[in-house]
């Protein structure tokens, strides 16, 4: 097994922000939004997934978060993917990811 680094982010690079476990409370959705504007002034661009709600124990269903976690991993103008915080509810995508294409990308 080949262990891969990515390359340092650089100013205008994406980066996505998704929830593929527990998503932000409506009470907290303030601090998310400084964090983004703080990437932005940093001078990168961010993408915010739909997986976000955070008014349940996990963020939606969870084939929504492994698609979209899916697809922000295979994206090539991703250069990197933060969740908002958690992940223990994450370990339910685990089946549903689709292992030989995050190999490829």
């Amino acid at each position: 097994m080949t262990v891969r680094y990515p390359s340092p982010l650089r100013p205008g690079d994406r980066v996505g922000v998704t929830s593929p476990s527990s998503g932000v409370p409506e009470a907290l959705r303030a601090r998310l939004e400084v964090a983004v504007r703080d990437i932005r002034a940093r001078g990168y661009e961010v993408v915010v997934g739909k997986c976000m709600d955070g008014s349940g124990h996990v963020s939606a269903p969870a084939a929504d978060r492994a698609s979209e976690l899916m697809a922000m991993l295979t994206d090539p103008t991703v250069k990197a993917v933060v969740p908002p915080w958690g992940g223990e509810t994450a370990i339910d995508l685990i089946p549903l990811l689709d292992w030989d294409r995050l190999r490829e990308a």
